[in-house]
């Protein structure tokens, strides 16, 4: 199952809950000015946070980046979803537009 976690790009600084194979996490999203970049966090439902200030970046399972039994299984990273620049990193627009955020049950990408 692929799930698409909508991102309001215009709120550069915001945390949120999503639900993910039946669990509901936090997930914090940062806009850094300097870097033209995201930063990530992924935590328990309570706040707790399991990780949290790695920069987005296409392709990278944030799931095998961290080894916790209380994350759940899977994909969860950014993908372009535009064709027609299929390198453009998440910067301050496009997280949310060209490129989303996905949770895929499916792939265990490493």
């Amino acid at each position: 199952m692929q799930v698409t976690i909508p991102i309001d790009n215009t709120i550069k600084n915001q945390s949120f809950q999503v639900s993910l194979s039946n669990v509901v996490y936090t997930m914090t999203l940062r806009y850094n000015t300097i870097a033209d970049r995201w930063s990530f966090g992924f935590g328990l439902q309570d706040g707790t946070m399991i990780f949290q200030g790695l920069f987005l970046v296409l392709g990278i399972n944030y799931l095998t980046l961290i080894k916790d039994a209380r994350l759940p299984q899977g994909f969860l990273g950014v993908v372009n979803m535009n064709t027609s620049t299929p390198n453009a990193e998440p910067t301050e627009l496009l997280l949310g537009g060209d490129c989303q955020l996905v949770y895929d049950t499916n792939f265990t990408y490493e």
